[in-house]
Parts: C-alpha cells; structure tokens; sequence
C-alpha cells in the first residue's frame, strides 16, 4: 500500500505569514524571537521542538528556540498535561485507490450511436499503532469528491458531490492494523453522436480526504492524492456544500424534579389507606 506523510516541517518564520481566522481547540497564541506572533493547537511535543496545527488543517514543526520563554513555558505544562494521550506519530494510515469496471454499454440506431462504461472506485484503508497499551475510541472520517462534467448541446456547469462515511475503532493495539473499505463512488462516462450534434459526460473522482479522531479530538489529516489538498481547499471556497455538515450536539434529557405537593399527597393518602385497613 501506498505510504504517505501528512506532516511537513517548517521553521517558525516561515509560517507567520499565513492568516488562521477561525478558533481551534486549545487555541494558543505563539510569539518568536523576532515578535511576530500565529495562532495554531499543540498536536505533539517531541525532541525539543513542538508541532501546531492552523486551522486550515495543515500542520507545522517549530524549534523551541525559535518561541518566547512564555511559550516555551506553556509547551512544558501541555506536554505534561497530554503526555499519556495519542500523537499523531504513533498513528500510520496507508490508503489505496481501487477502480474496478461494472459494465459498458453500446446501442446503435440509425439517427446516433451511444457508448456509456461504468466503474465503481473505492478506497481501502489500513491504520496501525506503534504504541502500547493499546488506544481505544479511534474515529476515521472520510470525503470523497466526485466530478461531473459534460459537453455538447446545453453542457452547463461541471457538477461535484461529496461521499462521504466513517470507521469506528473500539480498541486499536500496536499488534493488529484495522482495515475496512470505503463507500464505492459509481462513475459513469457516456457519449452520443449523431449526424448534427454531439454530446458526452464524464464522471470522475477528484480526491480524498480522511481525518483521524481520539474521542473528541482530531489527530490529523491526510489526502489521497497527497496534493489534493490545495485542490480541495478551492473547491470547498466554490462549492460551500462540499464542506462536512456539523454535527448536531445531543442535550442530555433533562431530570424531573418531585414537586413538593405531590408528596403531600402522597403522605396524605398514604395516612388515609391506613386508616381504612383495619391491618395497617
């Protein structure tokens, strides 16, 4: 299976350039030794230097040396407070690409001819842990985006949907990798000629994006292409729908309190039944 890494290193300079407008979880600000200052989570302590991740997902590695003693200060309190949770590091997650044909179709006739194939494309994923005891709660979300384009007679605008699903891990240990497969993503291409007039469609999938989740928290990212980020990121800019809905919090049912009257009463006729009972 392919391998790919979702971590880049960069030194601090060259990432304070990029704006993060949304909060994160655990939202720091970091100021280097020139004061210049971003805002970015902790993801992973390590080796004398810290990695952050921005809100657009990406995820960059910073010296201590280049940060202000005040945050040299906090990474040693988070790390002290998170060093028994999972890090990214010790997760791998190897994706592959599947495409396998359906069917193909022709029909001819004497005003056109008509040619249409069917595939079905798919991922396969494969996560394993390097660390002991074993993790437990581990969530792996997924998006696939599917492409339509077409040509001809009113062709209109490319279409794009997204697929999307999620794995549950009750327990992953360092022994015994999960694997599952992903939702198959039918892709139909499809052409019509005739004598005056012309017309086609073509349906592909563009990429994948899959994030990996402790509980609550979310580890990292990872694309299939490995560039398909940039890609993405455009695409969601264009398309707000292609984005992932939010989940819904679910309010936990509220507790009936006794009302006072009512156990009144209930002494009340409690008293009364006695009364009637010549055994009580």
């Amino acid at each position: 299976m392919k391998r790919h890494t979702s971590i880049r290193t960069l030194i601090l300079a060259g990432i304070l350039g990029i704006h993060a407008p949304s909060a994160l979880a655990e939202l720091h600000t970091f100021t280097n030794t020139e004061g210049k200052t971003i805002q970015a989570e902790i993801t992973e302590v390590s080796s004398g230097k810290v990695k952050l991740k921005l809100s657009n997902g990406k995820n960059y590695t910073v010296p201590f040396a280049k940060l202000s003693e005040a945050d040299q200060t906090y990474i040693k309190e988070w790390h002290e407070k998170n060093k028994g949770m999972p890090k990214p590091s010790h997760f791998r997650l190897e994706i592959d690409r599947k495409s396998s044909r359906v069917r193909e179709d022709k029909d001819k006739s004497k005003n056109s001819n008509t040619r249409t194939s069917k595939r079905n494309i798919s991922y396969s994923f494969e996560l394993s842990y390097s660390k002991t005891p074993p993790v437990e709660d581990v969530s792996v979300s997924y998006r696939i985006i599917k492409r339509s384009t077409y040509r001809g007679d009113d062709a209109g605008e490319p279409e794009f949907k997204a697929i999307t699903g999620e794995e549950h891990i009750d327990t992953l240990d360092s022994k015994t990798p999960a694997e599952w497969q992903s939702k198959e993503v039918l892709c139909e291409d499809s052409s019509t000629k005739s004598k005056t007039s012309s017309k086609s469609k073509k349906e592909t999938v563009l990429g994948m994006l899959a994030v990996v989740s402790v509980g609550d928290k979310e580890l990292f990212r990872q694309y299939e292409p490995p560039n398909f980020e940039k890609e993405l990121k455009e695409l969601e800019e264009e398309h707000p729908e292609l984005k992932p809905k939010a989940k819904k919090e679910t309010k936990a049912p509220k507790k009936k309190k006794k009302a006072k009257g009512n156990n009144k009463e209930k002494e009340e006729n409690n008293k009364d039944e006695k009364k009637d009972d010549p055994k009580k």
